[in-house]
């Protein structure tokens, strides 16, 4: 720091900043309760209330489409991604009216992780499958990027093999 910026400090924050104050306590106390610092703690603010914000949009996308039938129309009023509302379609066919519960959720920035389960009865074909009316009940992870209140860009991991499994095709295949 400069003898100049120190002697500011010192200037804005006579109480805190004495003229015993060393270099890192005068940096320390303009960080934080000087003029600037509110402005930093502000900006702080405001970046932690992104990703809570963007958590709670996801959440209320969930609540909103979990265990009710799909459609464009209610899909879109949260999804930019044409790939995601797609996939939300195509579930919505296999599984009718599934459900997600979710287990955790976190966020950074723009982007949300959430790990869940999905829950329906297998209601439709799926890979030449025909439906055989069975509940399932499998792990997942989604991540998203939000903007604008908007789901913009998204990946998904799902136990592809647990939900073999449980419609009673994996075991099928390896007899």
């Amino acid at each position: 720091m400069t003898r100049s910026f120190i002697h500011e400090v010192r200037q804005m924050n006579p109480g805190v900043a004495g003229p015993d104050a060393t270099n890192e306590q005068c940096k320390a106390t303009f960080e934080l309760d000087g003029p600037l610092g509110a402005d930093l703690h502000l900006n702080k603010q405001m970046a932690m209330a992104g990703p809570r914000k963007n958590k709670e949009f996801v959440m209320r996308f969930i609540r909103e489409l979990s265990g009710i039938r799909k459609d464009r129309q209610h899909i879109e009023r949260f999804v930019a991604d044409e790939q995601l509302i797609q996939h939300l379609l195509f579930f919505d066919q296999v599984f009718p009216a599934n459900e997600m519960l979710v287990d955790e959720l976190t966020a950074e920035g723009d982007r949300v992780i959430c790990r869940a389960r999905m829950k329906g009865i297998h209601g439709g074909a799926i890979n030449g499958i025909p439906a055989t009316g069975k509940a399932i009940d499998f792990p997942m992870v989604f991540g998203c990027e939000v903007e604008r209140e908007r789901i913009v860009n998204h990946w998904m991991i799902a136990d592809q093999a647990g939900l073999l499994e449980q419609l009673g095709i994996a075991n099928e295949k390896n007899h």
